[in-house]
């Protein structure tokens, strides 16, 4: 098969991001349990507290991530540099004033948290300590978006893939042995927050390799903001429905009835929630693809790639639900 061709790339980046979907299912269902068993049913509801709430303060991004993939990649096809440009350094004053206001949230919420998610070993500066920690990495990860996401307008989910998968396995490996040699959610949160830093000088390296128009600069041009803002809002009410179905309710578990509660109720839902996304990243491979076909006004074959992918998501959608039904178990 030819390396060039759009087949081969096709097939390259959805191997790759199906690897990527399926690895973290892998420590879910090894590592997970010897991490709650050892921090407690309470501990780890307040670990996934945290996480729900850093995915909600995502939302706060109004649907830029897409929108950058689907512009970088129209702009890359048609090789007009002095856009692309601008739309990095747009994209970077909106994600610096965004991590700054997260920040901010995350200092707040981790001040008045244990007036809202009562516990019984947990104090106000345990609770603020590890909200700045997790606001930091927020923080870290949000002015570096930029960089994660050129791999991926570029058609390299390979890259984001093997980046991801060395990152998961040395994070969930560190947190294990933390947790068996005693440590608790601070130095959990304390090591994410190492771990996001290093990915961005990593991501930075590659961004740049791939892209040298991305550059760490902050400009606001108001003119390409408006031209994207369209299609960003239709990403964002998208994002935003799904993930309020997601994550709301871990946020109204802890204040009702404790920490300890959210461990029972997040951790079955945690192996479904999962196996949709090995669906969902098949789709997502096709969608800087098809922007760049967009692009080039290749419509044939758009419609040629959706019937593919279709049928394919289709038949792996079938095989995962029916073998979670036949080795389902109480």
């Amino acid at each position: 098969m030819d390396k060039q061709s759009l087949t081969y790339k096709t097939f390259k980046n959805v191997a790759y991001n199906f690897m990527g979907s399926f690895w973290p299912i892998i420590f879910a269902i090894f590592i997970t349990p010897i991490v709650v068993l050892k921090l407690g049913a309470e501990k780890y509801g307040v670990y996934m507290l945290v996480m729900s709430i850093s995915s909600l303060m995502g939302l706060f991004d109004l649907g830029l991530g897409s929108t950058f993939i689907k512009y970088i990649s129209e702009y890359a096809a048609k090789d007009e540099r002095e856009k692309i440009k601008k739309l990095v350094y747009t994209f970077n004053v909106f994600l610096l004033g965004l991590a700054i206001f997260c920040l901010i949230l995350f200092l707040i919420i981790g001040y008045f948290a244990s007036s809202f998610f009562p516990s019984q070993i947990m104090t106000q500066g345990y609770y603020f300590t590890i909200f700045l920690f997790a606001g930091l990495t927020f923080f870290i990860h949000n002015i570096g978006g930029t960089y994660a996401t050129v791999p991926l307008a570029m058609q390299r989910f390979d890259i984001n893939t093997k980046i991801g998968m060395v990152s998961l396995t040395l994070s969930n490996l560190t947190t294990l042995t933390l947790v068996l040699l005693g440590h608790e959610l601070r130095a959990i949160f304390l090591t994410q927050l190492i771990f996001t830093c290093v990915l961005f000088f990593i991501y930075r390296h590659y961004a740049v390799k791939l892209l040298p128009d991305v550059q760490l600069k902050y400009r606001w041009h108001k003119d390409i903001f408006l031209s994207v803002y369209k299609f960003s809002i239709t990403a964002y009410a998208s994002n935003a429905a799904n993930s309020a179905l997601t994550y709301f309710d871990r946020l109204l578990i802890p204040i009702f009835i404790g920490p300890a509660a959210l461990s029972y109720y997040s951790l079955p839902g945690n192996i479904t929630a999962k196996t949709p996304s090995l669906t969902n990243n098949i789709s997502t491979v096709i969608f800087p693809m098809i922007s760049n076909l967009n692009g080039l006004h290749d419509t044939e074959r758009i419609k040629h790639i959706y019937i593919r992918v279709f049928n394919l998501i289709t038949v792996i959608s079938f095989a995962i639900t029916v073998s979670i039904i036949m080795f389902s178990d109480k």
